[in-house]
């Protein structure tokens, strides 16, 4: 969590910078009776910001696609087409690149049986509960008892967990990315 606040407080101080930097600009241009190159300064200057701001937020709160990613680098087969993510939740990565990732997501029934098909009772995982606040928080749209099959997957520094419901369309998707147990 400090390391966050710091990232957070030093990004702060960047934007303070360029703000003190565009109006420096924009009044040295002004000085100079040349206000079209005050306001291309400005422009420049504010873009540079907004691109700032929005590698931030998206690293705090990564877009389905960083999910659908997950899912295909992790088992090595594509996201299906008629798939969407329902609700997700991930943490921000640490000092050392760990972090966890959790979602629900949504496909046909076709979809559904092929991937609960793809993997066999070698991935058999028995234990489910809350190990992170990532995933308590999609847990909390569901009922436990829907869980009708659940797999675990260990591959290097990853260990991924499969959670299939009931209605024959969710699967509930928890990663620990570089994370012992």
């Amino acid at each position: 969590m400090i390391f966050l606040l710091i990232i957070i407080l030093t990004v702060l101080f960047l934007l303070f910078i360029i703000l003190y930097l565009i109006i420096k600009c924009i009044l040295y241009f002004k000085r100079r009776g040349n206000t079209k190159n005050a306001y291309l300064v400005a422009a420049i200057f504010i873009s540079i910001i907004v691109f700032i701001v929005y590698i931030i937020y998206d690293s705090i709160y990564p877009s389905v696609d960083f999910y659908k990613d997950e899912f295909t680098q992790d088992l090595h087969i594509d996201f299906p087409k008629d798939g969407k993510v329902l609700y997700k939740d991930s943490s921000f990565p640490d000092h050392h690149g760990h972090y966890i990732s959790a979602c629900s997501l949504q496909f046909t029934s076709n979809s559904y049986n092929e991937l609960k098909n793809y993997f066999d009772s070698n991935f058999a995982y028995k234990n489910i509960t809350c190990k992170s606040d990532e995933l308590c928080n999609i847990l909390s749209h569901f009922n436990e008892k829907q869980i009708i099959q659940s797999h675990k997957k260990i591959e290097g520094s990853h260990t991924i967990y499969m959670f299939f419901l009931n209605d024959n369309k969710t699967i509930l998707y928890y990663g620990l990315y570089g994370i012992a147990e």
